[in-house]
């Protein structure tokens, strides 16, 4: 996803001068291109997040649209105060692009994975949260907050996902049959449940790729006539997308349903793994997923 991304706000950089692209520590040689043809417009300022975020809110404040990248945990973690106060409080244009969210850098340990993210941003004043499945969609993302006003924060996952052939306009993906299960997906997880779909059909998806703000009217009129409810998540349990879809459930007049949780859980996590292995370790690959979700819906 972060090459599309890039490659995406270079060719909008191209067309709107006001566009800024800040980089924290990409690697010897990623925007020399960039740097090379708009060298106004595409900075690389090291290993400095909290002045990365307030420099684009100098930025953003003079009329720029900025965006800006690191690894998801050096800016949610180490620039909190500045995204809240610069930018989240002022609201300004700030996109913040952070790769290696949930365990993608699971084999550097907890110091560089990104399993609260949602949680740790979610009372910061008008920003929008996203996570996209697949580059696609990351694109897509990346167009509707380039024409909107405000800060925005998405999270990016390893990069080469199989892209999910679908209609980007709506959220809901129908099984084959007509049933009263669905599962609420965000990220990367959504490929898996597509893939579970195939042999469990009686189930619908519902991806939310935006997961903050949710938009309730829409949740409630896709969720009106499901019985069992699983939210999916690569995230810890509490904070994330469970916890957003349980306050618009307890909200409305949809409080009988049942709803699941399938998540990183409540303890945080100090396995050192590919994300693919500590994905089987938290059971929420392919093959656990299957079981666990036909246990809900049995």
């Amino acid at each position: 996803m972060r090459k599309e991304s890039i490659e995406y706000i270079y060719e909008l950089a191209k067309k709107d001068k006001s566009i800024v692209f800040i980089g924290s520590d990409l690697g010897a040689g990623t925007l020399d291109k960039y740097q090379r043809e708009l060298p106004h417009q595409f900075l690389m300022e090291g290993i400095s997040e909290a002045h990365i975020v307030s420099m684009a809110a100098g930025l953003a404040l003079t009329g720029s649209k900025v965006f800006i990248h690191t690894i998801a945990p050096f800016f949610v973690r180490r620039a909190l105060e500045q995204i809240i106060l610069d930018i989240g409080a002022e609201n300004l244009d700030v996109c913040i692009l952070c790769s290696g969210g949930g365990l993608v850098y699971g084999p550097l340990g907890h110091s560089h994975t990104m399993v609260d993210d949602f949680a740790i941003l979610s009372t910061t004043p008008n920003l929008k949260l996203f996570a996209p499945s697949d580059a696609r969609e990351m694109v897509h993302i990346l167009q509707s907050v380039s024409k909107n006003h405000g800060p925005s924060y998405i999270r990016m996952g390893k990069g080469n996902e199989s892209t999910v052939q679908r209609d980007l306009s709506t959220p809901l993906i129908r099984s084959e049959v007509k049933n009263k299960n669905i599962v609420i997906t965000t990220g990367i997880m959504l490929q898996r449940c597509i893939a579970i779909q195939t042999t469990l059909k009686n189930f619908d998806i519902l991806h939310l790729a935006q997961i903050s703000p949710l938009d309730k009217e829409s949740i409630v009129h896709h969720l009106r006539d499901k019985e069992n409810i699983i939210v999916i998540e690569e995230h810890m349990r509490i904070g994330g997308l469970y916890s957003r879809v349980l306050d618009i459930l307890n909200r409305s007049e949809l409080t009988q349903r049942k709803i699941e949780s399938i998540s990183l859980g409540d303890q945080y996590i100090y396995q050192y793994g590919k994300q693919e292995q500590l994905h089987e370790i938290l059971k929420i690959d392919e093959e656990s997923l299957l079981h666990r979700i036909k246990e809900c819906i049995k």
